[in-house]
C-alpha cells in the first residue's frame, strides 16, 4: 500500500512539474515571436509597454506555479516521512 501511494504521489509530482515546463515553452515561444518581430526595427513605446507588462505576467505566472509545486512537494515528503 504504501508503495502505491508513494508512485501516485510521485507521478502527481512530475504531472505538475510537466505542466509547468509546457507552459514556460509556450511562454518563452511567443516571447520569441514577439522579439523577432522588433529585433531589427525601433520599439515603439507601445511596443516597450507591451514588453514589460508581458515579462511581468510571465514572472507572476512562474511565481504562482513555483509556489503551488514546492506547496505540493513540501506536503508530499511530509506525508512520505510519516509513512517511513
Amino acid at each position: 500500500l504504501h508503495l502505491s501511494i508513494r508512485r501516485q504521489r510521485q507521478m502527481c509530482i512530475r504531472d505538475r512539474r510537466n505542466t509547468i515546463i509546457r507552459e514556460i515553452d509556450v511562454i518563452v515561444y511567443d516571447l520569441q515571436e514577439i522579439l523577432s518581430g522588433v529585433v531589427n526595427s525601433p520599439v515603439s513605446a507601445q511596443q516597450s509597454a507591451f514588453i514589460k507588462e508581458f515579462a511581468i505576467l510571465i514572472k507572476n505566472l512562474l511565481d504562482e506555479h513555483l509556489q503551488v509545486f514546492i506547496l505540493h512537494l513540501s506536503k508530499y515528503r511530509d506525508k512520505e516521512s510519516h509513512l517511513t
